[in-house]
């Protein structure tokens, strides 16, 4: 299995509402900083994440402003399934 990526800057709300709604669905997620990690950096350009927070599940990239509204998941069934469903390509 894969794991979910959260490519994060460290000031990043959109980054935290992500990380609070992986903690509570307990899907397991790894984080790395922009401004500190030479590998996150990288995978930002080979993606094209000219913003943060960049998710990644296995090869599929969420765009964070698709599912975060109002400081919360706009749609957190939909959202999650998605996300595991992508480990698994």
């Amino acid at each position: 299995m894969s794991e979910i990526l959260i490519l994060r800057t460290e000031r990043c709300r959109k980054s935290d509402v992500i990380i609070r709604f992986l903690k509570e669905q307990n899907i397991p997620y790894k984080i790395k900083y922009l401004e500190k990690d030479k590998e996150a950096r990288r995978l930002a350009g080979k993606y094209h994440i000219l913003s943060s927070p960049g998710i990644l599940a296995g090869q599929t990239l969420f765009n964070p402003y698709e599912w975060i509204e109002n400081c919360q998941v706009k749609n957190p069934r939909e959202f999650g399934k998605l996300l595991l469903e992508s480990l698994f390509q």
